[in-house]
């Protein structure tokens, strides 16, 4: 009897409790984040920078000078999130992931290294 009155029990905390539903865009923009384009997605969908919320470790880039025309790192891979009733997820641990060769071939993961950040959600 224990375990269905657990599982009513966790039913209904679900059906009572409403947990934010964020949104969240992400990935090759082809862009750095002071590009014009980038300033307008943010400024007309209120998008806030991921890793910048989180002050992430600097220099953040995706691109490192070997993949690059002008041979400096710059990153145009990004992290955003749209706001929910004029709330924002609280982000932690952001970092430049896959950025290191492989040990043994030498290789990379990507052209691109990863952005990376822990969502931490609001329940209302």
């Amino acid at each position: 009897m224990i375990v269905p009155l657990l599982n009513w029990q966790r039913a209904e905390v679900v059906n009572t409790s409403k947990i934010a539903s964020y949104h969240i865009v992400f990935g090759d923009f082809n862009a750095a984040i002071n590009a014009v384009e980038i300033g307008a997605f943010i400024n007309q969908s209120r998008a806030i920078d991921c890793y910048a919320a989180d002050h992430g470790p600097e220099p953040r880039y995706s691109l490192a000078n070997a993949f690059t025309k002008n041979n400096k790192r710059i990153c145009v891979d990004h992290i955003f999130a749209l706001p929910v009733a004029n709330m924002y997820p609280a982000f932690i641990n952001s970092a430049v992931v896959l950025n290191e060769p492989d040990k043994q071939s030498g290789l990379y993961a990507s052209d691109h290294f990863g952005i990376s950040t822990t969502f931490v959600t609001h329940n209302f």
